[in-house]
């Protein structure tokens, strides 16, 4: 996962990546879209994944009349994943609970991220600095932090660098390996 500036197009690409349960929450991004749209006509939705609740949001999407917005992208392999990445402009991961990986994986291709505040995200996503903490199941705080970030194309970049630097220093393989290495020494040691 490397990073690469948003590509210029002629819209801005929102992206979640996951199984699609009802716990990940992107049912609340949905709704959050209408009014995301409001302000910004130019947006659209990347969906990708697939799972049992994939239906509900389908009919989600239609119920809401998004279908020109948002597109149900399946299963990619995972080394398209940082082509997606690299083509979006936002990370959003909507989670009710748990998962965290995909918002590690979009904060390597330097994307901020606007994530729930579940499990140990603060722990890596700081808010206002390489992302945004939201609470869970606020489609309105979804729709507000989205607008933020598009209204302040500077911050989104800013946001989005700060993002790929804390990835380069904290999820880097060797700088874990060495942390593990660390942890079994002293395991060994007694200490």
């Amino acid at each position: 996962f490397r990073y690469s500036p948003p590509p210029k197009k002629d819209h801005i690409l929102l992206l979640t990546v996951g199984r699609l349960l009802k716990k990940k929450g992107i049912q609340y991004l949905i709704m959050a879209m209408p009014l995301i749209l409001k302000e910004h006509k130019n947006v659209k939705l990347m969906i990708v994944g697939d799972g049992p609740y994939k239906i509900n949001l389908i009919r989600l999407v239609k119920q809401l009349s998004l279908q020109e917005y948002v597109e149900f992208r399946g299963h990619v392999p995972r080394y398209e994943l940082p082509n997606l990445y690299s083509l979006s402009d936002i990370y959003i991961q909507p989670s009710l609970y748990g998962g965290f990986s995909a918002s590690m994986e979009a904060m390597s291709c330097g994307r901020p991220v606007i994530a729930t505040d579940v499990d140990y995200v603060t722990e890596y996503v700081h808010d206002g600095v390489n992302g945004i903490v939201i609470k869970r199941a606020d489609i309105e705080t979804i729709a507000s932090s989205v607008c933020r970030l598009l209204n302040d194309e500077d911050l989104r970049l800013r946001m989005g660098l700060n993002a790929r630097k804390y990835a380069e220093e904290v999820f880097d393989w060797n700088r874990i390996v060495r942390k593990w290495h660390e942890i079994y020494e002293k395991i060994i040691r007694g200490n």
